[in-house]
């Protein structure tokens, strides 16, 4: 069994400092910590949270948790790479790597938008993050008002070329396995895309905040 904690967001370097160094005397095999690089003072934020926290950019925390540790392991929950160019990310990645002594274990969320009807294949998404050791979380967004389902199906356009989208019967009709494993699930009916964002975000934010034993653990 391996058990890690999460970094909370400390905003000085000396707090930061004695959280990560008394976690590593306890004995803990990781620190965590998740990234926000750009918010809005708009935005609804998770419980416990808000717009004036200290977010850090992760590789240079990531650079002085290496200098300030000796064994612990460091570990991105979830490093925004699409904001980065690759070939920087990938140089700044190995190079914490190295001077930690191969230490870093760099977390990526990848959302695979599968759209999966069937119950099969969305097992198959499954077993890909089983297989990589990888937390996994079904999300299902729905709309509950089919009115306003339709509106939107049958005012949508095209995007590629020679693509041609299903009628409102197809979709009606189409096959369609009932969930049989926990998701979780955000009604898009009557709301802005912000809105819904923000209750998925929040809802995310409390599965990661359980996630303190290590996926080792199962």
């Amino acid at each position: 069994m391996r058990v890690g904690v999460d970094l909370p967001y400390f905003a000085h370097p000396v707090e930061i400092r004695d959280y990560v160094q008394a976690a590593e005397g306890l004995g803990y095999s990781h620190i965590g910590f998740s990234e926000h690089i750009v918010s809005s003072s708009a935005e609804t934020f998770p419980p416990g949270l808000s717009f004036d926290e200290p977010w850090h950019e992760s590789f240079t925390l990531l650079a002085f948790l290496a200098a300030i540790t000796q064994r612990v392991e460091l570990n991105t929950g979830m490093t925004l790479l699409t904001l980065r160019p690759a070939a920087l990310a990938a140089k700044q990645a190995a190079e914490v790597d190295l001077l930690s002594g191969g230490r870093l274990r760099l977390g990526v969320s990848v959302v695979a938008d599968s759209c999966n009807p069937i119950e099969i294949t969305r097992r198959e998404w499954e077993q890909v993050a089983r297989e990589t050791r990888a937390v996994h979380v079904n999300i299902e967004v729905i709309c509950s008002d089919s009115g306003e389902h339709r509106l939107r199906a049958e005012a949508r356009h095209a995007e590629v070329s020679g693509l041609k989208l299903p009628t409102w019967s197809e979709i009606e009709n189409r096959e369609y396995d009932e969930w049989t494993v926990e998701r979780v699930i955000v009604d898009t009916a009557g709301r802005s895309k912000i809105e819904c964002a923000s209750e998925l975000l929040s809802k995310l934010s409390w599965l990661r905040a359980e996630q303190i034993v290590g996926p080792e653990c199962g």
